[in-house]
């Protein structure tokens, strides 16, 4: 299918370069070119206009690039701090399943001695420090 249509496009520039064969001047800043073919001067200005519009398309591809690869760089370095995370929140899950064990298993008057003043969570032996619980005197 490429090939047929470089065919074509071959086939339509070969028409347009007959059919605007006269000779034409062509003078840009000092330069001057007498009797240049139509075609040719029109063929040569549509390739200086694809080349610089690649150029240009060049530069925003390169930037885009660039871009890319720095969102790619940020989630690689958020995904591994949610991996950090992840294991941070198995190792606490793992922690609270052994002192609800250790508190359920009967830990001396680790339910029964929290008195009124204890703090919501501590238990006997599980308090933290700074922790208050009802066994605890000033």
């Amino acid at each position: 299918m490429a090939v047929v249509a470089l065919l074509l496009f071959a086939l339509v520039v070969a028409i347009f370069a007959v059919q605007n064969a006269q000779e034409v001047p062509v003078r840009f800043f000092t330069y001057s070119f007498s009797n240049l073919p139509l075609s040719v001067v029109i063929i040569g200005s549509v390739a200086v206009g694809a080349v610089f519009i690649g150029l240009l398309w060049l530069v925003r591809h390169v930037r885009l690039v660039m871009k890319l690869r720095e969102a790619n760089a940020k989630v690689k370095k958020a995904e591994a701090a949610l991996k950090e995370m992840g294991e941070v929140e198995k190792a606490l899950r793992e922690r609270i399943t052994v002192l609800e064990a250790s508190a359920a298993g009967g830990g001396v008057g680790a339910t029964a001695t929290a008195g009124a003043g204890a703090t919501p969570g501590a238990t006997a032996g599980l308090a933290s420090p700074g922790m208050r619980t009802g066994d605890q005197s000033d």
